[in-house]
């Protein structure tokens, strides 16, 4: 009796573990979504405040060259916008927005019971304009090297839900352009870090699509 028990045991497990496998050849489409909002008193106790609120979303499709091994391409596009807010009106507000697109290889690595780990590199580029009421407009183009780490969860053979940590280790170079010819400011910057420190501001929540599983 007991060996049928440890058999069954081994049949389900590995039926959980086939599920969350990505078999090559598949199609894989989704996206990302993230959203923030907050109020803070700029400094503590003084009737400045800000506002702020954010929103990015990011469609991406991908085919599978090996199995669990994703290739693929995405496009994205963020907003946010601030307010702070004075003594004495008007207000000053500003907003950014930024489109790219870019090329994401994804690693999958099977946990069993649905679950899987991810490890996604992507190189991409990105123009963003900032506009502000009381001060120059800035215009910026950059290009990113970021590895972002997540959890997936095969909700069945074609759907998945993840989560994960947006470009946690990441290099960046920008160019960006303050105000208009002839007088615009002009400054390129290289960086290169970590957003350890700001993981949970950088959570991204998605779905993906299988298909030819």
């Amino acid at each position: 009796m007991q060996k049928y028990i440890y058999l069954s045991f081994l049949f389900i497990a590995a039926s959980l573990s086939s599920r969350s496998q990505i078999k090559q050849e598949s199609w894989l489409l989704g996206g990302d979504f993230t959203f923030t909002s907050n109020t803070s008193n700029q400094p503590a106790g003084t009737p400045y405040s800000n506002k702020n609120s954010s929103f990015s979303i990011t469609p991406s499709f991908g085919k599978a060259i090996k199995d669990n091994l994703i290739l693929g391409f995405d496009l994205t596009y963020t907003h946010q916008s601030t307010t702070t807010v004075q003594p004495v009106p008007p207000d000053e507000m500003s907003t950014f927005d930024q489109y790219g697109a870019g090329v994401f290889m994804r690693e999958y690595k099977t946990l069993g019971s649905n679950f899987s780990l991810f490890l996604q590199e992507r190189v991409g580029g990105s123009f963003s304009k900032i506009t502000n009421t009381n001060s120059t407009d800035a215009r910026s183009v950059a290009f990113t090297l970021g590895l972002s780490p997540g959890v997936a969860y095969s909700v069945s053979r074609r759907l998945q839900l993840e989560t994960g940590f947006q470009n946690l280790l990441y290099a960046n170079y920008a160019h960006t352009r303050i105000g208009n010819d002839p007088s615009a400011v002009k400054n390129s910057n290289f960086s290169i870090g970590t957003n350890l420190g700001y993981a949970f501001q950088n959570l991204i929540v998605g779905v993906r699509f299988l298909f030819g599983q």
